[in-house]
């Protein structure tokens, strides 16, 4: 009997410790890379990777009563509660997603909404979540990736204009001077090894 009773009480010092290392993860507002940074004691706490410091923040419908700043990126405290903004949709994993025409600073921010092929326009000196070429545009035929615009059959679809090629990741890619069989093998080598990633 004495025996289990130091069995129990190991597993309890021990399961006691397990919690300390994981309640000792970054505050709200620190430095992260991944989620399991975080203080998991923090209900619904996250590692906002959607800005260009990751911090911990809190996600959407957290509750924010004590803290109304540390909402994520795109979120407000709105009646003690974290609240994707207009411009952003409840997203996977404790974000707002952007939509389309909003900041962004990678793809996996961006909102796909109805839309099957958004990507982060990082051709742009201010990035925001665009259609990729080859993307369906009816309905938002201004938010094409730059440079490709709103055209095939009753402009439907995101196309880059004649002098570039389009890329397996959606981008438009200009080859200076004339295009060549050469190039043109080249390109098409890259855009399969990208698709291979």
């Amino acid at each position: 009997m004495y025996q289990l009773k130091v069995v129990f009480a190991v597993a309890c010092m021990l399961n006691a410790s397990v919690k300390t290392v994981n309640a000792a993860g970054a505050a709200l507002g620190s430095p992260c890379t991944t989620t399991t940074d975080c203080d998991d004691a923090v209900t619904s706490i996250t590692c906002d990777t959607t800005i260009a410091s990751p911090k911990c923040a809190l996600g959407p419908t957290a509750d924010c009563t004590a803290d109304q700043q540390s909402c994520v990126n795109g979120a407000t405290c709105v009646s003690n509660e974290c609240t994707c903004g207009t411009d952003y949709t409840d997203g996977t994993n404790g974000i707002c997603k952007a939509k389309l025409g909003i900041p962004c600073i990678d793809t996996a921010g961006c909102d796909v909404g109805t839309v099957v092929f958004v990507i982060c326009d990082t051709s742009l000196s201010a990035p925001v979540c665009a259609i990729a070429a080859g993307g369906t545009c009816s309905g938002a035929t201004t938010n094409c990736i730059s440079p490709a615009t709103c055209t095939g059959s009753s402009n439907t679809i995101c196309e880059c204009p004649s002098t570039y090629e389009t890329l397996a990741d959606g981008s438009c890619y200009i080859c200076s001077g004339a295009m060549t069989a050469g190039v043109s093998v080249a390109i098409a080598l890259m855009t399969l090894l990208v698709a291979l990633m």
